[in-house]
């Protein structure tokens, strides 16, 4: 009966032993497998950056083409208005070269992103005569009535950065 005991215990003790002995291998297989999961993820990461940049967009080859027709590369116009209404215009180009575009109107309740704002606001963009020289008074009437907004804003910001590489800010 003793031997028998002692077999028992020499058994569970190897098990707790085996059992412990295998806790840090698993603590480094899991830390393993995590940094191959990063490594994976980072990669496809890196492969959607890549494949962002590649990839051939039609909306974003009409924007890049029409935004070539016209003097500046962007376009940023923020209105506020008494009782918490906005005017927002973001025509923005991205470090890859595509732009991001925006518009939020609450004078009509009317959000609209990517070609569809572009669509919206590239006819009244395009008929802006504003250059880097022009002075603030005629760029803030100017797009004032290209837009059909009211003077009656609480804030007027308009950034524009022209062909040549200059950004202005018009504020008032």
């Amino acid at each position: 009966m003793n031997k028998l005991r002692i077999i028992v215990i020499a058994v569970f003790l190897s098990c707790v032993l085996i059992a412990c002995g295998n806790t840090n291998d698993t603590v480094e297989n899991e830390n393993t497998t995590l940094n191959e999961e990063n490594n994976t993820e980072d990669l496809a990461d890196t492969t959607n950056e890549t494949t962002q940049d590649t990839t051939i967009d039609p909306d974003q080859d009409k924007i890049i083409t029409q935004m070539e027709k016209i003097n500046f590369t962007e376009f940023e116009l923020d209105l506020d208005y008494d009782n918490d209404v906005d005017y927002e215009v973001d025509l923005e180009r991205e470090s890859n070269g595509h732009y991001k575009v925006k518009l939020e109107d609450d004078i009509n309740n009317l959000k609209l992103k990517g070609m569809e704002a572009f669509e919206h606001i590239y006819p009244i963009i395009e008929n802006l005569s504003i250059v880097e020289d022009s002075n603030q008074d005629d760029v803030i009437e100017q797009v004032l009535n290209a837009f059909g907004l009211d003077d009656n804003y609480r804030k007027f910001e308009l950034e524009v950065k022209y062909n040549n590489g200059v950004e202005k800010e018009y504020r008032d």
